[in-house]
């Protein structure tokens, strides 16, 4: 089975490298590295041979999860099974997973990958079950995020909203968390939307893949009853109405409990150790209203044979939600050599990649129903006419808080437990992430 199972970060540097059977040498990550520090790390399959050894592996939060065999090929999607399951457990016991997660907690990942994988071989691989044998406990390292924030709620009042970083708690805890240990539990409903808007602004293709994730850290055995929005559909084909929360298909976790789904939207869920994917969704283009963004856009030459580009980024959100990390990447001739700028209000900023002959425009936060606005001129290196129909496509990245494309809510979140009396806090968060945002751009006639 698998010789060896190695933590690599996305510069190249071995994270943990556990051996199995002593089959490959320790310089056999060598194969991998200098793969990621190649000019094609992008495109590296995830199984590929060197010499007599096959690596497998998958990227997860900016660390490559590798795994070798030598001699016999092992079976891919096993391989990959396995390495997905062995970062969730890691994710689970450490809390969070980037490079600094992983360099101090460099034992308790040393004692779960010799408890998950015997000679090579798959065992336990489960959180709960794993949890009465390891005996490391987890070093927590602080994020940058901030502490619990308050934002206007009903009537004036104000609300707590969880920071980012609130569900990154492992699921053991040192002796000092368990006796301040908070009976909490956290939803994210997140969603990844793909899009693709013509030159015109119309829409050509628009699709959201969703999860419902849950973590739990209440005490004792509870049941959780969630309530979804009560005019969700699941059309499966079937003929679209309007005004609802419509999906095309959909599926859940095998020891969700359905009894009440049908007639009252609401699941019964028993949560386990760490993370569980309660319910993944699919919604086609049809059943899209409104998409989070709009571009307009306009591409002139100047009386100097450069281009100019005036774009309007326009956040189609309701006030109460927000978009951060906004960046736009943007194709550009390949004779451009620099690039001027202009813009409509602060907390903007834009880079000409020349290696990559695109322009990036940064914005850090974006309020729902506000828009920004810039003015690019684009300079030749040589003083040659610039071609326009180079300029473009354009691709959208950014976070959306507090907004799904779907309108999927959580009615409600009731917890039942009858050995323990507590009073639980409920976290629910509504993340949206592009999948690939992309518009096309077209020359002003």
């Amino acid at each position: 089975m698998l010789s060896e199972c190695i933590l690599v970060s996305s510069k190249g540097e071995v994270l943990v490298d556990k051996q199995f059977r002593q089959d490959v040498c320790k310089s056999s990550s060598g194969g991998f590295i200098a793969k990621v520090k190649g000019d094609s790390a992008a495109r590296i399959p995830p199984h590929f041979m060197e010499g007599d050894i096959h690596y497998y592996y998958i990227k997860r939060s900016g660390v490559y999860f590798v795994a070798t065999t030598k001699g016999t090929e092992v079976s891919s999607i096993l391989v990959i099974e396995i390495l997905s399951r062995v970062y969730h457990l890691c994710k689970d016991f450490c809390g969070v997973i980037n490079t600094d997660t992983i360099k101090a907690n460099m034992v308790l990942i040393y004692e779960l990958l010799g408890e998950v994988l015997d000679f090579g071989y798959a065992q336990l691989m489960s959180a709960s079950k794993l949890k009465p044998y390891v005996q490391s406990e987890p070093v927590l390292v602080k994020s940058e995020g901030t502490q619990d924030v308050m934002v206007p709620g009903l009537f004036g009042l104000e609300r707590r909203v969880a920071p980012s970083h609130a569900a990154d708690k492992p699921v053991i805890r040192s002796r000092q968390d368990q006796e301040k240990r908070n009976n909490e539990i956290f939803v994210d409903i997140v969603e990844r939307v793909t899009a693709v808007v013509d030159a015109d602004g119309s829409l050509s293709r628009a699709e959201v893949s969703g999860q419902v994730n849950m973590k739990s850290f209440l005490a004792g055995a509870p049941v959780i009853k969630m309530g979804l929005s009560e005019d969700l559909t699941i059309t499966k084909g079937k003929q679209k109405g309007y005004n609802k929360v419509q999906m095309d298909d959909c599926s859940f976790h095998p020891s969700i409990d359905l009894k009440e789904f049908d007639n009252n939207r609401v699941l019964g869920i028993k949560p386990t150790e760490g993370e569980l994917v309660v319910m993944t969704y699919h919604i086609g283009g049809e059943n899209l209203i409104n998409l989070p963004f709009r571009l307009t856009h306009r591409i002139e030459f100047s009386s100097t044979r450069n281009l100019e580009l005036h774009l309007k980024l326009r956040c189609e959100l309701a006030p109460s939600a927000h978009a951060v990390n906004v960046g736009l990447k943007i194709h550009v001739p390949r004779e451009t050599g620099r690039i001027t700028q202009q813009f409509s209000c602060p907390g903007q900023s834009a880079i000409l990649k020349q290696e990559e002959k695109c322009m990036l425009w940064q914005i850090k936060r974006i309020e729902g129903g506000s828009e920004a606005a810039s003015r690019f001129m684009l300079i030749s290196q040589d003083k040659k006419l610039l071609n326009s129909e180079e300029v473009g496509p354009a691709t959208l990245d950014f976070e959306l808080s507090n907004h799904v494309c779907s309108g999927l809510k959580v009615r409600f979140l009731r917890v039942f437990e009858r050995e323990h009396s507590y009073l639980p806090q409920r976290w629910i968060r509504y993340i949206t992430v592009p999948d690939n945002y992309l518009f096309k751009l077209a020359t002003t006639e």
